[in-house]
């Protein structure tokens, strides 16, 4: 990776905590680039750093996180067969919690910085996705 692409990324993992889905998408977008040029190492690269940070920065059950995470297993099992096991699991459980009203209700007021949901406010973020 050239020296004023690794300048522009060092300057927007600064900013990660301002809008990490921003910088999570791009680190994702430049993993998959580099697993369609065959430059596995480099992909790998991203897509652990892709994962490590939607972790940290985002809710179990993000969409994000989600797609990352399942699109990251798929790759190592291509790439590395046998090594896709643990990642293939925390996207299981990711979805889990995406597909799970509830738990998406709580996560969706979390990352707004909101309280955890209570019953009515399950209830009322169901019926609005509905």
């Amino acid at each position: 990776m050239s020296d004023s692409l690794h300048g522009l990324f060092a300057a927007r993992e600064r900013m990660v905590d301002t809008d990490a889905t921003e910088y999570v998408t791009a680190l994702f977008k430049l993993a998959k680039t580099y697993d369609k040029l065959g430059e596995f190492e480099d992909a790998e690269f991203h897509y652990k750093k892709a994962a490590s940070t939607a972790q940290k920065k985002l809710f179990l059950g993000h969409p994000l996180l989600t797609s990352l995470l399942e699109a990251y297993g798929k790759f190592l099992k291509r790439v590395r067969p046998g090594s896709e096991h643990a990642i293939e699991q925390q996207a299981t459980f990711s979805r889990e919690k995406y597909v799970d009203p509830e738990m998406l209700a709580a996560n969706i007021l979390e990352g707004l910085g909101g309280e955890r949901s209570t019953p009515q406010t399950g209830d009322m973020l169901r019926k609005t996705l509905r």
